[in-house]
């Protein structure tokens, strides 16, 4: 039976099952429905996304009965749902969350306290159709044939028909205009949302369709709240589980030890956050040492950790003169300092190769002279601790010539990621590749995950150094039609998805 309606599942079942997920209080990103573009198809493909045990967590996280919930799979071996939705997600090439949204979706089961009848038959509602009849809906029954079943019609049938022939079989594809089962005319801008209204032709409640269903619109609701598309800013520390990340450059830094996280950024505040952020980020090089480090490699040469960069002492000569003590040398295997980029020779000529801290002997003027000789002026005390803690290093009186030489001109800033205001201003800021970015609400800055106890109170003059960058904000660009306000026990509407076969 190609293209058979699903059957509707029973109203005040969907309407339980939904309501905590669709008006329980919490904090969530401002939400915005476009009709014509859901989730990207990379989102929609991204088979790494979450790990077996990161869909567990994702579950636990929300309370959710599955977490440790036991069934049997296809292959007849019990496995907990998270195993069941992982396999799956690996098999089909789809991301485990489109699975758990549909979930959700369909039968409310991602938030429930409990595993009811219905959800352990037909948690996707995959096969449950007006016109099948009991045996041959029973071929889609139970948890692990509904996931299964789901990625196979996703994978092999809509995504193959889109990359195939531009369209699934019942004419959704990205620049094809067709109107949905609560009449809304939607045109997909790619195979992601085609695949999506092929499985569930409605939009819904949330984006002007059937105010008695949240199909395709619940499904954006929820992606968008599950996956928050909070991106921050260079300078942020991360921590998911036991491991801290510096990002960097939109990239995710694992420190491979405390040492080199105290070291250098003892004194900078740490987010936790769940697998669904981390997992944005592509993975830099990972940090293993402390700035400034010597490491000894097997062939016996001499490297200085500067950031993500190793700088070779060109000779014992040039080590000798540097001020390192033989007792600081870490050694080293190879693959321990892969990734790290190579930076310029340290010679015997190199004045500061851990950098110093310098005061002009004749205006008492301050500057930190980093290890490639270049000079920075140190404006504040402010500025002082918060790149070098209130234990700074040592600082080298040094004469008039000597700090011209160095050509000091610009300011040192504040590090990155720090948090800062003025004392009479009413606006919070983070530093951020050198510049100042304003959080344009408090909401803002605690959907961030930030701490105000963590903000630092600065001079204007020294926030004016960092130039102004762009406002971090709850709002999103697109805004579309809202929800009606009487749509107080949406249901979900049911799939129109197609047997396996």
């Amino acid at each position: 039976m190609k293209y058979t309606k699903m059957k509707k599942l029973n109203a005040a079942l969907f309407a339980a099952a939904t309501a905590f997920t669709l008006f329980a209080p919490h904090q969530t990103l401002a939400f915005s429905f476009d009709k014509n573009y859901i989730i990207s198809d990379t989102d929609m493909t991204n088979k790494n996304y979450l790990s077996a045990k990161g869909v567990r967590e994702f579950l636990d996280s929300k309370g959710s009965a599955l977490a440790d919930y036991k069934t049997k799979d296809v292959d007849g071996k019990d496995r907990y749902v998270s195993d069941i939705i992982s396999n799956v997600s690996k098999r089909y090439n789809l991301n485990p969350m489109l699975f758990l949204v549909l979930a959700q979706k369909e039968s409310g089961a991602v938030t429930s306290s409990r595993v009811t009848a219905s959800m352990d038959k037909w948690i996707l509602g995959f096969g449950y159709c007006d016109s099948c009849t009991a045996k041959q809906a029973a071929t889609y029954k139970g948890i692990a044939n509904q996931f299964d079943s789901a990625g196979w019609q996703f994978r092999n049938r809509y995504l193959t028909d889109l990359e195939n022939r531009g369209t699934t079989r019942s004419g959704w594809g990205p620049g094809k205009t067709k109107v949905t089962a609560d009449g809304v005319a939607v045109t997909p801008t790619n195979n992601a949302t085609a695949a999506l209204y092929t499985y569930n032709p409605w939009v819904g409640a949330y984006g002007g369709g059937s105010s008695r269903y949240g199909a395709n619109s619940l499904f954006s609701k929820l992606w968008q709240e599950w996956n928050p598309s909070i991106t921050y800013p260079s300078g942020t520390l991360l921590q998911h589980e036991n491991t801290v990340y510096l990002i960097q450059g939109g990239k995710k830094r694992r420190f491979n030890s405390k040492s080199a996280l105290l070291a250098n950024y003892g004194n900078q505040s740490i987010i936790k956050v769940p697998a669904t952020v981390i997992n944005k980020y592509q993975t830099g090089t990972p940090i293993s040492f402390p700035n400034y480090s010597i490491l000894q490699t097997p062939d016996s040469k001499l490297y200085l950790v500067v950031g993500d960069t190793l700088r070779e002492f060109e000779d014992r000569e040039s080590f000798k003169n540097s001020g390192f003590q033989a007792s600081e040398v870490i050694s080293v295997a190879t693959r321990e300092i892969v990734g790290y980029k190579t930076g310029k020779n340290i010679s015997s000529k190199q004045t500061y190769p851990n950098g110093a801290i310098v005061r002009n002997q004749a205006t008492g003027e301050l500057a930190w002279i980093t290890p490639e000789n270049k000079g920075y002026a140190i404006f504040s005390k402010d500025i002082l601790n918060n790149q070098f803690g209130t234990g700074f290093k040592s600082i080298e009186t040094v004469s008039a010539e000597k700090y011209a030489s160095f050509k000091v001109k610009q300011p040192l800033l504040l590090r990155d990621g720090t948090l800062v205001r003025t004392k009479n201003g009413k606006s919070i800021y983070v530093i951020s590749k050198g510049k100042r970015l304003a959080f344009d609400s408090r909401a803002a800055f605690d959907a961030y995950g930030y701490k105000i106890s963590n903000v630092i109170v600065v001079d204007q003059k020294i926030l004016n150094l960092h130039p102004a960058g762009a406002k971090i904000s709850l709002k999103k660009k697109t805004t579309t039609k809202k929800a009606s306000a009487t749509v107080k026990k949406a249901q979900t509407k049911t799939s129109t998805a197609t047997k396996k076969k």
